[in-house]
């Protein structure tokens, strides 16, 4: 069995209170990212909902979480999709016990 962290807004690791938590159970923690297509589109007014500076920062942050995972001996599982239909599908393929959020 395994536990999925699933990163949302929080990229750090070092105080991560839902890896923390996943830690705490012996299972297997299997971390992932989720680029969801709604958090690139547009608003209503015709507005992208991420700018140019946000995305590159998003697209570092997510780098640098992969990047300080690997050092531990982990990865971290990126998906482009709505995560409600990303996080059941890998739920099901690594037969996951827990998701943390």
């Amino acid at each position: 069995m395994s536990n999925l962290v699933w990163y949302r807004n929080d990229l750090r690791l070092h105080d991560h209170e839902p890896m923390h938590r996943a830690l705490q159970q012996d299972a297997q923690v299997i971390p992932v990212y989720c680029f969801a297509p709604r958090h690139s589109s547009t608003t209503s007014f015709g507005f992208p909902k991420t700018g140019a500076f946000r995305g590159q920062f998003l697209l570092e942050s997510v780098a640098d979480l992969r990047h300080s995972l690997k050092q531990l001996g982990s990865n971290l599982i990126i998906r482009y999709g709505l995560p409600e239909d990303v996080i059941p599908q890998l739920a099901r393929q690594f037969n996951i016990k827990a998701v943390n959020i």
